[in-house]
C-alpha cells in the first residue's frame, strides 16, 4: 500500500494477519508529527512482521535472539536512486500488543511512540548514551505530546 500526503510517504507493507493494526492513516499522521520540524521530503518504508522474522532480523542486527518492537534501518548507499528515502521501519505488531498490555498503555499511544521512535532513528537520533537518550527521549515526548499521548516514559 502506498500513500502520499505532503512531504512524507510511505510504503506500508502489512505482513501479519493474526493481529488488529492501526488504520493506514494512523502511520501517515503519527509520521508527518514526527518529521514536521525539518524542511525536506522524506520516504520510507515501515514492514510490520509476525514474531518469527522479527526475532530474524533482530538476531542478524542487533545479536539479540529475541522478537522486538521495531528496528530501524538507515539508507545507506541508496540516496542516487531513491532521493530523500531516509530508511526502512520493521515493527512487530504481537510485541508491541503485549507491550502495551504489561505497561498498561493503550494500544494506539504505544504504537504512536514505536513508530515516532523508529523514524527518529532513521533521522540521526540514538539512545546508545545517556545523554542521547535524553535528547531522544525528550524529542519523542514533544512529538507524542503534539498527538496528546502523554509520556510514554512515566
Amino acid at each position: 500500500m502506498k500513500y502520499q500526503n505532503g512531504k512524507i510517504h510511505i510504503d506500508l507493507q502489512i505482513e501479519v494477519d493474526s493481529v488488529t493494526v492501526p488504520e493506514k492513516k494512523f502511520f501517515q499522521t503519527v509520521a508527518e508529527e514526527t518529521l514536521i520540524e525539518f524542511k525536506s521530503n522524506f520516504n520510507l518504508l515501515m514492514r510490520l512482521v509476525e514474531v518469527s522474522e522479527s526475532r530474524l532480523l533482530n538476531n542478524r542486527y542487533r545479536q539479540s535472539d529475541r522478537p522486538t518492537n521495531v528496528l530501524s534501518f538507515r539508507s545507506s548507499g541508496i540516496e542516487e536512486f531513491l532521493p530523500n528515502y531516509i530508511g526502512d521501519i520493521v515493527m512487530c505488531p504481537d510485541v508491541i500488543k503485549d507491550e502495551a498490555g504489561e505497561q498498561k498503555k493503550s494500544l494506539d499511544a504505544h504504537w504512536a511512540h514505536m513508530i515516532v521512535h523508529g523514524i527518529l532513528h532513521l533521522v540521526g537520533f540514538d539512545h546508545g548514551t545517556e545523554h542521547e537518550a535524553l535528547i531522544m527521549e525528550e524529542r519523542e515526548r514533544r512529538v507524542l505530546s503534539g498527538l496528546q499521548i502523554s509520556d510514554p516514559y512515566l
